[in-house]
């Protein structure tokens, strides 16, 4: 049974019909679906072209199958995207992170010693 309708039935025993014999059962339920946690993730730019270009990819193939004749993805329209800049993890923005515990950028890079230290560690 799908997770809103267990929560219906198990609030109100029925569906919540309108009226004022009801009304309490509504705001009842009304309360529970709001405690919930959220069921979706935030979707980024970014994330959104890429699942564009991969959405374009697999109907542009049934194209050229024949299944379809057109990609309405081709025509949609989204929010341009920059990629976050990629930094190499220096002394200073190393000391930075651990004072703070924030990474300098979403995309940090290592250097050659810090490969080969981690290489190191993990052996």
């Amino acid at each position: 049974m799908h997770l809103f309708t267990r929560l219906l039935h198990s609030v109100c025993g029925r569906w919540p019909w309108k009226g004022r014999v009801h009304r309490a059962r509504r705001q009842v339920l009304k309360a529970a679906i709001a405690e919930m946690d959220p069921f979706r993730r935030i979707v980024t730019p970014a994330t959104r072209q890429r699942i564009r270009s991969t959405l374009r990819a697999a109907l542009n193939a049934a194209i050229a199958q024949q299944l379809i004749t057109f990609n309405p993805a081709s025509h949609v329209e989204l929010e341009a995207s920059k990629r976050p800049k990629a930094l190499v993890w220096t002394e200073k923005r190393i000391l930075h992170w651990k004072r703070t515990c924030e990474k300098p950028s979403p995309v940090m890079v290592w250097t050659p010693e810090h490969t080969g230290l981690f290489l190191d560690h993990a052996v």
